[in-house]
């Protein structure tokens, strides 16, 4: 038994496709021209033509802003305790969001002393001018590291609070160093991790590939040559 004709069930099917009205609304503005229609018969109509939910409204994503390299991500990470010592230590890992390239340095403590003095290595580390520097809001990248960029020509941005994935390079590439190091091997001592490292970053940054260099690779990989060897302090 139908309710409405195929000539009224399709008024009801386009006035819901080009309107988009919710199913009371419907309801209301077809009732003058439909007077049999009720909320219960008007669901049954749009769940035969698969139109009883609206669909979501569509979104289009933004693109990322188009950077030219020296675009840095900056986070800290933490190393596990070995050799017997009791007290932490820490990992500062900046990766550029456009060549993709690494530079690590072993840290003793979360001050901006070590922050400010790894920026002044990772300046002379990368072949081109870094003019960004992000990072989230931790007590080492405050005041006085956003002042030592600023002497340096470069602008300290943060993440948003609570939005740590802004930061997402960072972030991934820490847990790719912790994936294929820290957690695949133990270690006795940290020189034993330092050594580890050292291969890892090595092999990142000349052994593989990086699309994002196209065709200048060999000459990234030539001005890297001399600074090999991993940051410590």
């Amino acid at each position: 038994y139908r309710t409405f004709t195929k000539t009224e069930e399709r008024v009801i099917v386009c006035v819901r496709k080009h309107l988009k009205l919710p199913l009371d609304d419907l309801v209301k503005v077809l009732v003058r021209y439909l007077p049999k229609i009720n909320r219960s018969n008007c669901y049954r109509v749009l769940k035969a033509y698969r139109l009883a939910v609206l669909p979501k409204p569509f979104q289009i994503r933004g693109k990322f802003a188009h950077y030219p390299p020296g675009f840095v991500h900056l986070d800290l990470a933490y190393l596990p305790f070995l050799g017997g010592r009791n007290t932490r230590r820490y990992l500062l890992v900046a990766i550029d969001r456009v060549t993709k390239l690494v530079l690590v340095a072993f840290v003793p403590g979360k001050q901006q002393i070590w922050t400010i003095r790894f920026l002044s290595r990772l300046t002379k580390f990368f072949p081109y001018r870094i003019r960004w520097i992000l990072t989230d809001n931790g007590k080492e990248n405050s005041r006085q590291f956003s002042l030592a960029c600023k002497k340096k020509g470069i602008q300290h941005r943060r993440t948003k609070i609570k939005h740590p994935w802004t930061n997402g390079q960072a972030e991934v590439t820490i847990r790719q160093i912790k994936q294929e190091t820290i957690w695949k091997t133990y270690y006795h001592n940290d020189q034993e991790l330092i050594q580890t490292l050292t291969g890892w970053v090595n092999t990142h940054n000349f052994a593989d590939e990086l699309p994002s260099l196209k065709g200048c690779q060999s000459k990234v990989k030539m001005s890297l040559f001399s600074k090999i060897e991993l940051s410590h302090f």
